[in-house]
């Protein structure tokens, strides 16, 4: 029998880890093959390579962003070939398997479950044509009925599993890695299916040092843990830091942590850690106390607060925030305390998500007890509920693109900055971005982004010399200006002369410079920018990416 295991991945730099962990499940018992595509590629195309395999049998990892192209590949294939038996699994149709069989023809099992354990069940089914009464974890077609059988045991030992990558990584060098250390989640938030049974297994911390390791000397430039709660154990995650730390390389890690239960001395351990080692994403959702009782989400803000500060003082990890619209006992001005609390801390991300009503979820399966209205197709998104208002939700839709564009971006930090510290209301910064995109431009609008500095300074321009010159000063760090923007002050003719001047001085570059010592000013020229503030004269590093103060040389 020979098997095809496909995934659509949303972005080519991105890879699946469930096809490959299905791979190593059932290479041993069928021929297998293994195809990777993006919802980007064409159906048809598609379609025509899963064909050209001769497959006796194909299986789809399917989740919110590819089901209905999934399905509609899968209609092509079982057209072409009315004896191919098509498999589908994944979060997107394990909750209502028999509906999901009922509803398209083209499928003719679901499994469900760890798919280590149910595909390979039903691999031997088939290819043995064994007794249906050892299936577990499958829902499938027989005899013109669908059959729904007993849930799989869950893999006891994660040690037991394989490692799914091998000296064939180098392919993957421009591509992010996914890697598993933990399944489940120790928090049950209704929004989420990670928490079910609020039960964590784990690999052994020598299991995944010794991973790690081979991520690190193969230059793999980035490694996304899909752990739901990566720090669910502190101690091994101190161990798991701890060894980051001590092994500097170029490998780039990201995990999702709890932020209130990181305490001390985790983060003196991650303070020696290599800047820009590690990146880590923390939900926060909410800071409304009602709306964290409503989703069973207990945390404590104020610890998370403590941990994210610290954390950021170094400088040296990545932080990235999440706020979630739509919850229950979250209207509009409580979300807008939500997000003013949650900024206040400058993470490098602040990301701001809309609800999505999930199968298999809690909120899903009690929609009516707070009116949710959401979308019928994936991914589900909220469009009110008993608390907000779809114009509310438009509102927030507004805010987040202006957040995207001028805080996620990191583009314009000190410009932001100046607003935030003549603002009690940070929202309001972003909703007068926002809503100067909806005056004056469609939805669709392609921007430039020089043009955004334009925007920023159109909304702000009354708001003076600090301003302007946050705004002149991070448009120079991501432009060496050639035609200068029409909100330029005049430029000083003399400050490159004198520039030039400055960096003949030998002592001047040693001391200041070292990396363009042997340079000579002309050749140096080509690569610095020096620009006159109220405050000095500032240089611009092109090549370095750096930012120098030299008020004290050039006047």
């Amino acid at each position: 029998m020979k098997l095809v295991l496909a995934a659509l991945n949303t972005k080519y730099i991105h890879t699946s880890l469930s096809v490959r962990c299905l791979y190593a499940s059932v290479k041993d018992i069928c021929q297998c093959v293994l195809k990777e595509y993006t919802i980007n590629d064409s159906l048809d195309s598609i379609a025509a390579d899963i064909y050209a395999q001769s497959p006796d049998a194909v299986a789809f990892s399917c989740y919110i962003w590819n089901i209905d192209m999934v399905l509609k590949i899968a209609s092509v294939l079982k057209k072409s070939n009315s004896r191919l038996v098509v498999i589908l699994g994944g979060y997107e149709v394990e909750f209502d398997s028999e509906n999901i069989l009922k509803l398209n023809p083209q499928a003719d099992a679901v499994v469900r479950g760890e798919g280590e354990i149910t595909l390979r069940s039903y691999v031997s089914y088939l290819q043995n044509n064994a007794d249906a009464t050892s299936l577990c974890g499958v829902t499938y077609r027989r005899d013109g009925q669908v059959i729904y059988t007993p849930d799989c045991t869950l893999c006891a030992d994660m040690d037991e599993l394989p490692f799914v990558y091998d000296d064939t990584i180098d392919q993957f060098k421009n591509r992010i890695i996914y890697y598993e250390s933990s399944r489940g989640c120790p928090y049950g938030c209704t929004y989420c299916i990670s928490g079910e049974t609020r039960r964590v297994r784990f690999r052994s911390v020598d299991r995944v040092i010794n991973e790690l390791k081979f991520f690190m000397e193969h230059s793999v430039p980035l490694v996304k843990f899909v752990d739901r709660t990566f720090n669910a154990n502190p101690k091994r995650a101190k161990e798991i830091f701890k060894f980051i730390a001590e092994h500097p390389s170029d490998t780039k890690f990201h995990m999702e942590l709890a932020g209130d239960i990181i305490d001390d001395e985790t983060i003196d351990i991650l303070s020696n850690v290599k800047k820009g080692t590690l990146q880590f994403e923390i939900g926060v959702q909410t800071t409304n106390p009602h709306t964290m009782k409503a989703i069973d989400r207990n945390i404590s803000f104020d610890k998370l607060s403590r941990a994210v500060t610290k954390l950021l003082k170094p400088g040296n990890i990545h932080i990235h925030l999440d706020l979630i619209a739509g919850l229950p006992h979250e209207d509009l001005t409580s979300f807008k305390n939500s997000f003013n609390e949650v900024i206040s801390l400058r993470s490098h991300v602040l990301q701001l998500g809309f609800l999505k009503l999930l199968k298999g979820s809690k909120i899903r399966l009690h929609e009516h007890k707070y009116g949710y209205v959401y979308r019928d197709w994936p991914p589900y998104e909220v469009i009110s509920n008993d608390f907000i208002s779809y114009d509310d939700i438009l509102e927030l839709k507004m805010v987040e693109e202006a957040l995207e564009r001028y805080y996620n971006s990191g583009a314009f930090v000190n410009t932001i900055e100046v607003l935030f510290e003549h603002c009690d209301n940070p929202y309001e910064v972003f909703y007068t971005i926002g809503n100067y995109f909806k005056r004056n431009y469609t939805s669709n609008y392609a921007f430039s982004k020089q043009a955004l500095y334009d925007i920023l300074y159109d909304c702000y321009k009354d708001r003076g010399t600090e301003f302007f010159e946050a705004l002149k000063k991070d448009y120079l760090i991501s432009f060496r200006p050639g035609k200068r923007p029409g909100w330029f002050d005049t430029h000083d003719d003399t400050l490159l002369a004198k520039a030039y001047e400055l960096f003949k001085d030998e002592e001047f570059k040693k001391a200041h410079f070292p990396h363009y010592y042997d340079v000579p000013a002309k050749e140096i020229l080509k690569h610095i920018h020096p620009e006159r503030f109220s405050y000095g004269v500032l240089v611009f590093d092109y090549s370095y990416g750096t930012v120098h103060d030299v008020s004290g040389y050039l006047r």
